[in-house]
């Protein structure tokens, strides 16, 4: 469901599981140790590089969501046989 400015209720999870995405990020995977380590020598703090993140993992989801068909494949998980 959308509200009249174009957001998307029910989404309320959304930040905090983006939060814990971009930590799981910065602590296992090299491209975003690395992705840390350039920006901070750019003069980025922490939590800067965190949003960075966070808006990087919402690009992914939305990308994942947007080309494949994952909608269709849950609501066909759904159906029962009669």
């Amino acid at each position: 469901m959308v509200d009249f400015a174009g957001r998307v209720l029910g989404s309320a999870q959304f930040p905090a599981s983006a939060l814990a995405t971009a930590s799981f990020w910065l602590r296992w995977d090299q491209r975003s140790k690395d992705y840390t380590e350039r920006r901070t020598k750019e003069g980025l703090s922490k939590k800067e590089i965190v949003c960075c993140l966070k808006r990087f993992v919402a690009c992914e989801i939305f990308q994942f969501l947007t080309t494949t068909n994952a909608p269709a494949a849950s609501l066909s998980r759904l159906t029962v046989a009669a």
